[in-house]
């Protein structure tokens, strides 16, 4: 197997994440490529698969994700036995030695409370026909048949659109829990809120993009949670205030409003992203 490394941009503080990746996967043909001056992450990703049409399969990790040594065998595997599939996908895990707030993060990441995007962070079971909501960029390979290209409207939440356009088309994904990533969370939890402010804010973008996606009934339930969260974010200030004069507390009372807080700035970022001009 030959893997094409790209990297935007490609200079010396690359160095580190490209040697842990040679160490990582010692049996592969590595290729390496880059731009001199980092440009907008779909136009890089695009760029890739334009200037390199002979690779069947093009894998997107963060920089600030790492897999699991068999990663590419599983992969291999894969796209063996299922052949049929176009995007394949997996979990991006919480690193072992994590600290609280990155625990909380993922706490709540992998909740019931984010409905199918859970699927993302869980890390169980290989399932069929997934839809845009259960992948995420930073493990998701695309085939190269599929003649897709990311959305350079959307900066945020590009891969959830681009994986709709292509089941809008017939295309088929798949979710496999053996392709582990682990990706750092945020380690603090204003910075977490301001994470999931921007998912929301992508799918805004995404609603605003593709309004034959958009329903009327949706809208209606966006609007009622995001009011009761408002509520419980409201209430909860009180609670703030106990839990800065008692620090032991912290955790517990963190993840009792977390929800609502998490929630709020998701449900405020569909909207921005409805209502802004992209």
């Amino acid at each position: 197997m030959e893997v094409l490394l790209n990297l935007n941009p490609i200079d010396g503080n690359n160095s580190g994440f490209i040697e842990n990746f040679q160490k990582q996967t010692p049996n592969l043909k590595i290729h390496l490529y880059g731009n001199e001056e980092a440009i907008d992450a779909p136009s890089a990703r695009n760029q890739l698969m334009e200037k390199f049409p002979n690779f069947t399969w093009y894998l997107f990790i963060d920089d600030d994700a790492y897999y699991e040594t068999k990663y590419f065998q599983e992969f291999s595997n894969i796209i063996k036995k299922y052949p049929e599939f176009s995007i394949i996908g997996g979990p991006n895990l919480l690193p072992p030695g994590s600290g609280d707030v990155e625990t909380l993060s993922d706490w709540f990441l992998k909740s019931w409370f984010c409905g199918p995007f859970r699927r993302r962070y869980q890390g169980q079971g290989e399932f069929q026909d997934v839809n845009e909501a259960e992948l995420i960029l930073c493990n998701l390979a695309i085939k190269k048949s599929t003649e897709l290209k990311f959305s350079k409207e959307l900066p945020f939440g590009e891969e959830n659109e681009l994986v709709w356009r292509l089941q809008q088309a017939q295309g088929r994904a798949f979710y496999s829990s053996k392709l582990i990533v682990y990706h750092f969370r945020r380690q603090d939890l204003l910075v977490f809120l301001n994470q999931i402010f921007k998912y929301g804010l992508g799918r805004g973008y995404f609603l605003k993009i593709h309004p034959g996606f958009f329903i009327l009934g949706s809208f209606i339930g966006l609007i009622f949670w995001l009011f009761i969260n408002i509520l419980l974010s409201a209430a909860s200030i009180p609670i703030l205030i106990y839990l800065k004069k008692n620090p032991g507390r912290t955790f517990f009372g963190a993840k009792l409003f977390l929800p609502a807080w998490a929630s709020a700035a998701y449900f405020f970022g569909v909207l921005w992203g409805i209502f802004k001009k992209i």
